[in-house]
């Protein structure tokens, strides 16, 4: 069991713990990293009587008596979960994005005993060599210019053999012998062109699929095999066989039919009267596991996958809504019908290279859905034509243009929130503090970026106090968290840093205690472009107006933690201060925000009606009366200023605004689905559970939290499930929390990912308007930012952007903050082994 840090410092208390131990005056070092074993360490939290900073609601500045009952909170507990490696998919691309030498159109896909893994394309044989991590062509074998593979099967002692055809009129056959390509010893002359090998039985013989039926290779010459004995004659599309002596066939027939034929001591057919799927036949693979007493043929075609079980019944995995009661219901819901080829793993995971990308299941894992990889986040392109495995365990997909190699890492959430760190630190700040998305010169074009300092540029935007905001809080929590001293110390610098850019969003303006939604420096700014807003120039910067609740929650949210845990006393002065300038404008502005116009700012109102009112209600007043009601208690706290907690108390209990945050998530349809809104009420109810301490107002704000929990549960938010469990201390999630991190791609490149078009993946909504009704694991749907809405189908980016998308790259806070917070409150240990 792990000991939570307490992370409400009542200020009403008066806690030791605010006094900051060891904090130095000039901000420097880490006086206390929060984990409750350094310099302080409470078993609980006791109330201090001196009325100095406390008051009780009275407003005499005293602590002795109180007109509202106070909560007090004890030790508490919970079991912490480890950050111990987890499987992290990962991919490589060969083809056209690189310009090397790559397969194109790939046929097939094996594995190679030594090491490593062939590839059999249009244009020859290639070798992936994964000692050095190369993929080469095989030189082709003397007297022949052009080599198109056709198949490829593992025969006796190891040998490759190769179908192919070449500019040597006649010969087909060829087999690989220390990494060279040889023609066949013994004649194998064939009259139909050849379509497909596959090995039967226990002395592994070779044969041979074409267009006018089987032969067999006898190691001496192609004998063909005929109808009288029961063989498939006719157009052969693929087979495979096992070593126990079975055989599958696919076939199409002269009429244009098609039909399975099995061999198990004697032949069998199949046909759309005998329960085959309709459509063509592509792929026919056996999936045999003796252990299991499981002799199952799988069949893949451009409508759908079907299974042959050992009773000879036949369940087809189609692109259609499961039956409630189906037993199967993980897997009869296929993602696309137009599947190309079909390849079984070693630990008999279904994959499934098809149109629309490559996807897999493993029927007796506990997986509900199919695994999707899509869009160039996964493959190199979605139109897959091959799917097969390398001797290390990673899985090869095809396409006409080049191949993707995707292959599973042990990593830990910590490996990756260093590297999605690095990533911001390098490509995501602006002016040494600000944070926002970076533009790419190209799709994915990352490496452009070390180039020149203008080839990503980071632009300002309308939000920029919001996300540089939740970046310092980011940092803070790292600062606190991190075991390692100098990890400690450089996030503290940056957090502090990104602090001071948000004071200086108030030094911009002219009129005390508005902040400007961005700036730049002097002389940058589009002064005379109305299409880029409100833009103004003063004695220090060229700076945005009309800012609103964003603005307003950046600010909320950075400085709490940061003042109470790390801040040295020139930056607490700061901090007070700024926090003082704009909760004084709105106090003297009827809780306005006043442009320099001396008109209220568009969003920019927390007013009665704005909360309240019948618009309030209807929509965003709920939350508006958590972002005012956090930052008077938050003021309060910081200043020590009795008229912010007289004006909290008259604001929550005369004004009605507790009672309005009680359904705030709840309270209109439009309202519910706002994840913008639901950012903003998280931050909020984040800083506000940290100060209230007044039991009729912290039950209202907690009701809030948690039925806003509820609501978004099925979404496992990160963000969500840990600022409920910081204040909930129970069942909260926590490991759909990990789980929901751990799936979070490593690469945070907005490239185009759509999902309208997936059967396994409930719709609802008019076509164009498509929404999900479940939301699909984080690596494959479209990256989402903290903000983002997880029911989207529809990429919906500009059209200015190319069909691949990859033309921004995230700034990672969606997984570094949940994160590090998981780290600071110990829901999450460090990295293990």
């Amino acid at each position: 069991m792990q000991t939570w840090r307490h992370a409400a410092v009542w200020s009403v208390l008066g806690v030791a713990f605010l006094a900051i131990a060891g904090c130095s005056d000039d901000g420097g070092g880490v006086p206390i990293d929060g984990d409750g074993d350094d310099d302080v360490e409470y078993a609980e939290w006791e109330r201090e009587t001196d009325g100095d900073n406390v008051g009780d609601g009275d407003g005499d500045g005293g602590g002795e008596t109180a007109d509202w009952d106070r909560y007090e909170e004890g030790e508490y507990v919970n079991d912490a979960t480890a950050d111990s490696p987890y499987p992290q998919w990962r991919r490589r691309f060969f083809g056209a994005t690189g310009g090397e030498d790559a397969p194109q159109n790939v046929r097939r896909i094996v594995p190679w005993y030594a090491g490593g893994a062939y590839i059999g394309a249009q244009n020859g044989l290639f070798r992936w060599d994964s000692q050095n991590e190369t993929l080469a062509r095989v030189p082709y074998p003397a007297g022949v210019t052009e080599m198109e593979i056709v198949d490829l099967e593992i025969g006796y002692d190891n040998t490759l053999f190769i179908l192919a055809l070449t500019d040597k009129v006649g010969e087909y056959l060829y087999s690989l012998r220390f990494n060279d390509i040889i023609e066949s010893k013994k004649d194998c002359v064939m009259t139909d062109s050849p379509h497909a090998l596959a090995i039967k039985g226990p002395s592994r013989i070779l044969h041979i699929g074409t267009s006018g039926g089987i032969y067999e290779y006898n190691n001496t010459d192609c004998v063909k095999k005929t109808a009288l004995s029961g063989w498939p004659t006719g157009w052969v599309i693929d087979m495979d066989g096992t070593e126990t002596d079975r055989f599958a066939v696919v076939k199409q027939t002269p009429e244009g039919t098609f039909e399975l034929h099995i061999r198990d001591g004697q032949w069998t057919v199949y046909t759309p009267a005998e329960g085959l799927i309709e459509g063509a036949l592509r792929s026919v693979r056996f999936f045999e596991d003796e252990s299991a007493d499981r002799k199952d043929v799988i069949v893949a075609s451009d409508q759908g996958v079907q299974i042959l079980d050992k009773r000879r019944t036949f369940r087809s995995l189609l692109p259609v809504p499961c039956a409630a009661d189906d037993a199967y219901a993980k897997d009869c819901s296929l993602p696309d019908a137009d599947v190309r080829q079909l390849a079984v793993a070693p630990d008999f995971t279904f994959w499934a290279a098809g149109a629309k990308g490559a996807f897999t299941i493993n029927p007796d894992s506990n997986a509900l859905h199919w695994r999707v990889f899509q869009s160039r986040r996964w493959l190199l392109d979605d139109p897959s034509v091959a799917v097969g495995f390398d001797a290390e365990g990673g899985v090869w997909i095809g396409h006409a243009d080049g191949a993707t190699r995707l292959w599973l890492e042990d990593w830990t959430l910590k490996r990756k929130a260093d590297l999605h760190l690095d990533a911001l630190r390098r490509r995501h700040l602006r002016m040494g503090g600000f944070v926002a998305p970076a533009a790419l010169p190209g799709p994915g074009d990352i490496d452009a970026c070390g180039v020149s300092p203008d080839a990503c540029p980071v632009a300002p935007n309308d939000d920029e106090a919001l996300w540089t905001g939740l970046y310092a809080l980011t940092e803070t929590f790292r600062a606190l968290a991190a075991d390692d001293p100098t990890e400690r110390e450089d996030a503290r610098a940056n957090a502090s840093a990104s602090i001071q850019m948000l004071i200086e969003l108030l030094r911009a303006t002219p009129r005390p205690g508005l902040p400007a939604r961005t700036i730049l420096p002097r002389g940058a700014g589009p002064l005379d472009d109305p299409s880029q807003g409100e833009w103004s120039r003063s004695d220090y910067y060229d700076w945005k107006g009309d800012p609103g609740p964003t603005a307003l929650v950046g600010h909320l949210v950075a400085y709490p933690f940061f003042y109470d845990l790390l801040a040295g006393a020139e930056e607490k002065r700061a901090i007070e201060d700024t926090l003082n300038s704009i909760a004084v404008h709105l106090r003297d502005h009827d809780w306005r925000l006043i442009d320099t116009d001396g008109l209220p700012t568009t969003d920019g109102n927390w007013g009665e009606a704005a909360v309240t009112g019948a618009a309030g209600q209807a929509g965003l007043g709920g939350v508006r009366a958590l972002e005012l009601l956090a930052l008077l208690r938050a003021a309060y706290h910081l200043t020590g200023d009795e008229t912010f907690w007289t004006a909290y108390i008259e604001r929550a209990h005369e004004a009605h605004y507790a009672e309005a945050t009680r359904h705030q998530k709840t309270l209109s349809d439009s309202r519910r689905g706002d994840y913008a809104a639901d950012l903003l009420a998280l931050a909020a109810s984040l800083i506000l559970l940290r100060y209230d301490d007044v039991v009729d107002f912290r039950e209202i704000y907690m009701a809030s939290l948690k039925e806003m929990w509820e609501a978004k549960r099925a979404e496992a938010s990160p963000l969500t499930n840990l600022v409920y469990g910081v204040y909930a201390h129970s069942e909260f999630d926590l490991n759909p929390a990990v789980s929901a991190l751990r799936e979070t791609p490593v690469d945070l490149v907005d490239w185009r990912l759509d999902t309208c078009w997936r059967k396994d993946a409930a719709l609802s909504g008019e076509a164009g308007a498509q929404r999900l009704d479940a939301v699909l694991p984080a690596g494959e749907r479209k990256l989402l930012r903290l903000d983002g809405d997880p029911y989207a189908c529809e990429w919906g980016e500009a059209e200015t952007s190319t069909p691949l998308g990859g033309l921004a790259e995230d700034d990672g806070l969606a997984f570094l903050l949940p994160y590090w917070m998981a780290r600071y409150f110990e829901m999450l240990g460090p990295p293990t082994e």
